[in-house]
């Protein structure tokens, strides 16, 4: 874990190089990770928005539906 602690012996106040690197690091992951995050949840919306989600909800739902209620209920049933 990074403590900021200066260099021993050193006198010059610059950070040890390993913990320097380690925030850098971090703050790379979490960047990504939350751009990441951002990306999904803007495709989503636009799927959404566009009706993709819906037709492709409805798309799968219907090969119950086209069966018969009988075949519908035992889908439903068996799960």
């Amino acid at each position: 874990m990074a403590t900021g602690r200066l260099r021993a012996g050193a006198g010059t106040g610059r950070w040890v190089a390993d913990e320097k690197g380690q925030s850098t690091v971090e703050y790379l992951l979490v960047l990504s990770a939350f751009l990441a995050v951002v990306v999904v949840l803007g495709l989503l919306w636009h799927a959404g928005r566009d009706g993709a989600l819906v037709g492709e909800a409805t798309r799968a739902a219907s090969h119950g539906t086209a069966q018969g209620e009988v075949a519908l209920l035992k889908d439903v049933l068996g799960y």
